[in-house]
């Protein structure tokens, strides 16, 4: 049998030893929704994002007034026996609301609905005096 003499050294500089390495850590909400899908569900919902800015300014532009979109980001964790972490997410995004389609109609004494104001009277002997819609052939 070989005897093994071991010996302790101090370590005066303190450098970092394998006792003293941490894992990296995730500190900042970025960070953790860069990790699902291996960096895929982050640069998917940026896309999203921006064609969500996108859509809200055609509707503005479209529109008027004031426009409203946004978005819900959902991570949940589940943690094993092993301590091992697995995190999800999902982005839902809320595009702006399309105007509801309107119209002006007026009811009549049959219960039915006109596009016409039945009390304002018509004029008679009226026609219609547009261009033709085909072309002139000369």
């Amino acid at each position: 049998m070989r005897a093994i003499a071991l010996t302790y050294t101090a370590n005066p500089e303190r450098r970092p030893t394998l006792a003293d390495d941490k894992p990296f850590e995730l500190r900042t909400a970025d960070q953790i929704l860069a990790m699902p899908d291996n960096g895929d569900f982050l640069g998917q919902f940026m896309d999203d994002h921006r064609q969500l800015i996108l859509d809200m300014h055609q509707a503005q532009m479209e529109q008027g007034g004031k426009v409203k979109g946004g978005f819900t980001i959902t991570v949940e964790y589940t943690l094993d026996r092993q301590l091992s972490m697995t995190v999800t997410a999902e982005a839902k995004i809320k595009a702006p609301k399309k105007p509801k389609a309107s119209a002006a109609l007026w009811t009549t004494a049959d219960g039915m609905l006109t596009p016409q104001n039945p009390r304002q009277p018509s004029l008679p002997g009226i026609r219609d005096v547009s261009p033709p819609t085909q072309p002139i052939r000369a």
